[in-house]
């Protein structure tokens, strides 16, 4: 088994596969839209470089570094349990989409759509209760008039035993 030497800085590795050193990262807002994001002081590869046609001076520093931000929703935070971390930006270099950030972008709108989804169930739900609650609440008022009724219609005279009369008079007459 071989045994590689680490890493002496984090890495950066983008959705499209390639990569590039990280010298220094803060977590900063990008102004004035309020984006919450990472600025990372980068050292790329040659790939990169050679991919984008980056140039000393225009694009790089005269050391070769480059300041770059990406939002924080195309940066995955690496644990911290190793001495150098690995870094998964979704997008490319430039902040384009990839695959992988396509793919992102996909599953975090349907788990958006299904809270909205769980929300509106919720709310049809309690509404549902509430209902339900209601009826009750009305069915029991409906009975205590119902059972008015025929007590009134009872005692005006002309009054029907029920099965439940009946036996009672039936014990009474036992008792006697």
């Amino acid at each position: 088994m071989v045994d590689p030497t680490p890493p002496r800085y984090d890495e950066a590795v983008f959705g499209d596969g390639s990569m590039a050193q990280i010298l220094a990262y803060r977590k900063k807002q990008k102004l004035p839209e309020g984006i919450d994001g990472y600025e990372f002081i980068l050292n790329p590869s040659n790939e990169i470089i050679n991919y984008f046609h980056l140039m000393k001076g225009v694009d790089l520093n005269d050391e070769g570094y480059v300041i770059k931000w990406y939002p924080s929703t195309q940066v995955v935070l690496p644990e911290a349990r190793f001495p150098t971390r690995r870094w998964i930006m979704l997008c490319d270099f430039k902040g384009n989409q990839t695959t992988l950030s396509l793919k992102h972008a996909f599953d975090s709108e349907r788990i958006v759509d299904l809270q909205r989804e769980n929300k509106i169930l919720r709310a049809s739900k309690a509404k549902a209760y509430e209902q339900m609650n209601e009826i009750a609440s009305q069915m029991s008022i409906a009975m205590k008039k119902y059972t008015e009724l025929v007590s009134i219609a009872r005692k005006a005279g002309g009054r029907i035993l029920t099965e439940e009369d009946q036996e009672e008079e039936e014990r009474r007459r036992e008792n006697e």
